[in-house]
């Protein structure tokens, strides 16, 4: 059975892959036929992980969905289209075609979060302004850091006598939430404990939990690509305050979030710089 290692700089992780392997394959005629290919199709995944890929990252004032870019506002029920096409440069029949809305409607029917398409003119006045997604050059199979937190407050393991199957990341309630990898959306809403939540499948049987958000942007069954908004933090279902928690589990098996990662000290430090940007130009503005 091929397993997609989604790990750089961890080396024990390679050995979490061939035990998951051999659970697999525990009868001896299967681990015999496949002796020869396991080795092999190891070393071709870890080979891959020395590829870089170039990938465009939401922000606070730009959002992509559909492989549009725009942003996602909080409407009212009876707001002009014309209106809210002005304010945010958006394009009418874009507005009703992303968001599901009858083309002979003039406002908004239902109050709620909707996609606004930036016109090509004004995402170049932005570009002008160095306003823009930040493209980071990041390992192939690497997953994201889903949130810019500040730092990391609980990790997997037991927690009051329970098992803590994800890591907690401190962030403010309203922070962007992204996808860690390309996915399908498969499912999402309030889960008991883990609040409002997002869970996301990718290849190969691996899936990822967005948990405790305040708001969720996207719909079961869509496809999200790395990088991309999918919604925002908060404290919703058993929370001891604002965070994002976070998991990655293969099939049912609980894996360790921090090995499909970069150091958080170095993806935080990177994210951090680029926000401060951010808020720089946004009060020059």
């Amino acid at each position: 059975m091929a397993i997609k290692i989604i790990l750089s700089k961890k080396l024990s992780w390679l050995y979490v892959c061939i035990f998951i392997l051999s659970i697999n394959n525990i009868n001896s005629e299967n681990i015999q036929k496949n002796s020869d290919t396991t080795w092999q199709e190891i070393s071709e995944e870890i080979s891959s992980l020395s590829k870089n890929e170039n990938v465009a990252m939401d922000n606070n004032f730009i959002h992509s969905y559909r492989g549009i870019e725009g942003v996602w506002q909080n409407l009212k029920k009876g707001q002009l289209i014309t209106e809210i096409s002005e304010k945010y440069h958006s394009n009418i029949e874009q507005i009703k075609e992303l968001n599901e809305i009858s083309e002979k409607s003039s406002r908004i029917n239902k109050s709620g979060w909707y996609f606004l398409p930036f016109t090509k003119e004004y995402l170049s006045e932005l570009a002008n302004a160095d306003i823009k997604r930040q493209v980071w050059k990041v390992p192939q199979g690497e997953f994201l850091w889903p949130v810019l937190g500040t730092r990391i407050t609980s990790r997997i393991g037991k927690r009051m006598g329970r098992d803590h199957t994800g890591i907690d990341i401190a962030a403010q309630t309203g922070t962007v939430v992204i996808a860690a990898m390309d996915g399908e959306i498969e499912n999402l809403g309030y889960q008991g404990a883990y609040g409002l939540s997002i869970t996301i499948m990718h290849e190969n049987d691996y899936s990822t939990k967005y948990a405790h958000l305040s708001v969720v942007l996207i719909k079961k069954g869509e496809k999200v690509k790395k990088g991309q908004i999918i919604g925002y933090s908060g404290s919703t279902g058993y929370s001891t305050g604002p965070h994002l928690h976070f998991e990655v589990r293969y099939g049912n098996i609980v894996l360790n979030p921090e090995f499909f990662l970069s150091s958080f000290e170095e993806s935080m430090e990177s994210a951090m710089g680029f926000n401060e940007e951010l808020k720089n130009q946004e009060t020059e503005n």
